[in-house]
C-alpha cells in the first residue's frame, strides 16, 4: 500500500482553551507558525509524502478552517472533506462522526495540534507486517505528564500498556500519528462522546495495537509556552 492509497484524517475539532490566552478569536489548529497556519505544516508533512485525500474532523470555528481550506495550496491536486461535528464529541467520536467519509482500509489519523516527522510509507509497511488493528507512533517519554503513556514490548512491539497523561512510568509516549483498521471504528458507539485515549487506547491493549518509534521531537500548540516553542522549531526549519 502506497501513501497515495490512504486517507489522513485529521482532527481539528478542539476547543483549545489553553490556546485562548495567546488568540482567543483563532481555532487552535489555525495558529500562526512561521507564517502558516499550524495545519498547513500537517498537511505538508503528509502530502509530500504522496496523500492527496484529506478528511478534516472539525467542530470548534470550524468555518475558519473551511475558509483556509477553500483558498490553501493543497486544494487543486487533493480531496478535501470537511467532517463537522455539531457537539463536542471527543476524538474517537469525531472519528466515528466521520466513518462514512473514510474510503480506504486502512486509514492514517493525526492529531491537528501535534506535529511529528515519520516515514509513512514505513509506518504503512510496519501496521500490514504486524497485522495490526491499530499503529501508534511513538517517541521518547520525557518529563511532560500530559501526554499518553507508553509501555512496549520490545520483542513484539505491542503496546503492554497506555495510561493518558499524569504519568511517566511509560518508556514512549504518545506521537499522535496512527494507522487505523477501519474495522475498529464499525464497533464504537455513535450516540455517545468517546476520547480516543482514554476510551479506546487503554482497551486496545492485547487486542492488535501497536507501536512504531520515531525519532521525535513531538512539537504542539497546546500550551501558550509550546506554542511560542514551535515558532522556534519551524523557524529552524526554514533555516
Amino acid at each position: 500500500m502506497n501513501p497515495s492509497e490512504l486517507d489522513v484524517v485529521i482532527l481539528c475539532g478542539g476547543l483549545g482553551t489553553r490556546f485562548r490566552q495567546v488568540d482567543p478569536q483563532t481555532p487552535k489548529v489555525m495558529a500562526s507558525v512561521e507564517g502558516r497556519p499550524f495545519l498547513d505544516w500537517i498537511i505538508e508533512l503528509f502530502y509530500t509524502q504522496g496523500c492527496r485525500r484529506f478528511i478534516f474532523c472539525t467542530g470548534y470555528k470550524s468555518d475558519v478552517i473551511e475558509a483556509y481550506l477553500r483558498t490553501s495550496k493543497y486544494g487543486i491536486e487533493t480531496e478535501v472533506v470537511i467532517s463537522k461535528e455539531t457537539e463536542p464529541l471527543g476524538t474517537a467520536g469525531a472519528v466515528k462522526h466521520a466513518e462514512k467519509s473514510i474510503h480506504s482500509e486502512p486509514f492514517l489519523l493525526v492529531n491537528g495540534d501535534s506535529y511529528c516527522k515519520i516515514d509513512l510509507a514505513a509506518f504503512i509497511q510496519f501496521h500490514i507486517r504486524n497485522n495490526a488493528c491499530v499503529s501508534m507512533a511513538l517517541v521518547s517519554a520525557d518529563t511532560r505528564k500530559d501526554t499518553g503513556s507508553v509501555a512496549l514490548d520490545t520483542r513484539t512491539l505491542e503496546v503492554a500498556a497506555f495510561q493518558e497523561k499524569g504519568t511517566t512510568e511509560g518508556t514512549y509516549s504518545n506521537a499522535g500519528i496512527y494507522i487505523f483498521s477501519k474495522k475498529i471504528i464499525s464497533r464504537w458507539n455513535p450516540a455517545q462522546p468517546l476520547s480516543l485515549e482514554y476510551d479506546i487506547f487503554p482497551k486496545l491493549v492485547g487486542q492488535g495495537l501497536y507501536g512504531f518509534v520515531v525519532d521525535g521531537p513531538v512539537i504542539d500548540i497546546g500550551t501558550p509556552e509550546r506554542y511560542y516553542g514551535a515558532a522556534a522549531y519551524f523557524k529552524n526549519q526554514n533555516t
